[in-house]
């Protein structure tokens, strides 16, 4: 039994390390150059093709994408 008693307290110890992030999310902005230029809604990045997220900040724009 102890040693089922250490491996919950080491699993609550990693558990309670966890350092997790909020979830970003925005929509790609199209600019209006010459060439056709994307901006991220969250942190301004810009991009001359849409990814489901952004590389510079991690925002997720797949879920708003359709709105």
């Amino acid at each position: 039994m102890d040693e089922i008693d250490r491996e919950i307290q080491e699993l609550r110890r990693q558990v309670e390390s966890f350092k997790a992030e909020p979830v970003r999310r925005g929509i790609w902005l199209e600019g209006s150059l010459v060439v056709r230029v994307y901006a991220c809604s969250v942190c301004g990045w810009e991009m001359d093709y849409k990814t489901d997220y952004c590389p510079h900040c991690g925002a997720n724009m797949y879920e708003l994408e359709g709105l």
